[in-house]
């Protein structure tokens, strides 16, 4: 596991595939219950990963690969393990962990810690173009954040996450930043590149990028690698 400060009682952190329970070919850390793996499994990984945290509750995001942004606030009162269907999650709330899921696409955290300001989101090439960076952000600064920073964590690299032509194509026209050439030098895509440059146009600073290639690590889950596979995590949440 990752861990890191984006300041002042903020925590974040980046899960690894390995200190878990669960059995090939979810092996071991997945926190995903919609791979296929053994439901029981993922809740006593999702427990393990909250102990060691030392945080008491969390809400996961379960991404639509679009723009959508969910905001938790007091009244929601989320329960362990509750699923949001959003791609970006923002919360005012100190006890509460935010938590998005993903084995390839970016997974970054957001903290305004003056304001109390938590954000965190997933997002792939849908991601890019359906615009879930500035919304997320745009929704950060309604709950009051003025001063954003962000950490990113593991993303399939962009020599190898080799795209059609079409595909590169349609996400460069929006985000130039994030073209790249695969290793057979055909059109790829820098996923992380691109949300960094749609931070940058939204004036966030990525003050950490965590971790490498999910496609090249053994440690993290890809599905670009490994089709049937897990989902880590990442989690944002205040020191109370």
């Amino acid at each position: 596991m990752l861990l890191g400060s984006l300041g002042g009682g903020v925590r974040y952190a980046f899960t690894t595939r390995s200190a878990g329970f669960s059995s090939p070919p979810f092996d071991t850390l997945n926190l995903s219950f919609d791979v296929g793996d053994n439901p029981a499994s993922v809740e006593t990984n999702r427990r393990a990963v909250l102990e060691r945290l030392r945080v008491r509750r969390a809400v996961w995001l379960t991404a639509q690969h679009g723009g959508s942004v969910a905001v938790i606030g007091a009244a929601d009162d989320p329960e362990p393990d509750r699923q949001f269907a959003v791609d970006g999650l923002v919360t005012t709330i100190a006890d509460v962990a935010l938590a998005a899921l993903a084995a390839d696409c970016a997974l970054v955290v957001l903290a305004d810690p003056r304001a109390g300001v938590l954000g965190v989101l997933h997002c792939g090439r849908a991601g890019l173009t359906a615009g879930i960076v500035s919304a997320l952000v745009d929704e950060m600064r309604a709950q009051g954040a003025t001063a954003v920073r962000a950490a990113t964590g593991p993303t399939i690299c962009g020599r190898c996450y080799e795209v059609g032509d079409d595909v590169a194509a349609a996400v460069t026209s929006v985000v130039p930043l994030a073209r790249s050439l695969a290793y057979s030098g055909r059109p790829a895509l820098d996923v992380k590149a691109g949300v960094i440059a749609q931070l940058a146009d939204v004036g966030v600073h990525v003050v950490r990028e965590v971790g490498g290639c999910t496609l090249e690590d053994d440690n993290a889950f890809s599905y670009r690698r490994d089709h049937r596979t897990g989902r880590q995590a990442a989690l944002i949440w205040q020191v109370p």
